[in-house]
Order: C-alpha cells, then structure tokens, then sequence
C-alpha cells in the first residue's frame, strides 16, 4: 500500500497544481489599456428618425409617430416620451408649431 501511495499522490498533486493554474489563467483579468470603453446605450431606429425630424423641422413644438411624443422646450431641447412595448409607429408628424 505504501507504493501506490507514492507513486500516486505526486501525480494527484501535478495535475491539482495544473488545473488550478489554467482556472487562474482564464480569470486573469485583460491586460492594461486593453479594454473598450463604456458606450452610450444604442438608439432605436424610431428614436433616432424622431430626433432626425426634430433636428430638420426647428419650428415644430410638438411632433411624434403614434408611439412617442416628442416636444422642445423653451431652451430648444427635445424631449421624447418612451414608446409602448407593442407599438406600431406611423408617419412622423408636427402637432404644434412656432407662432409665426
């Protein structure tokens, strides 16, 4: 018995040695300056067409597609609402515009 213990446990003991350096080596973090910077979170195809027509239309208040209402406000910001999970958006149009 005490053959096959020192035969085996050596053996045991590399491949726990092994093992325990290939874990290491996949949770290595990445290498400095190697990692992406944070993004700004993507903008759906409806919101950027919402925010295109309020960027050509300047003298609209108020426009919108049936999902999202979009208004600027006195300082010219545009500000639009959140669309409905199941909504269907139709031609963009203006509601309410610049006294002329």
């Amino acid at each position: 018995m005490t053959g096959f213990r020192g035969h085996f446990l050596p053996g045991l003991f590399a491949a726990w040695l092994a093992t325990g350096a290939a874990i290491a080596a996949d949770a290595a973090p990445p290498p400095t300056g190697q990692t992406d910077p944070p993004t700004a979170p993507a903008l759906t195809s409806e919101q950027l067409s919402l925010q295109g027509f309020g960027l050509r239309s300047v003298n609209c208040l108020e426009w919108g597609d049936a999902c999202s209402i979009c208004q600027r406000d006195a300082s010219g910001a545009m500000n639009c609402s959140t669309p409905g999970i199941a909504c269907q958006p139709e031609a963009i149009v203006c509601r309410r515009e610049k006294a002329r």
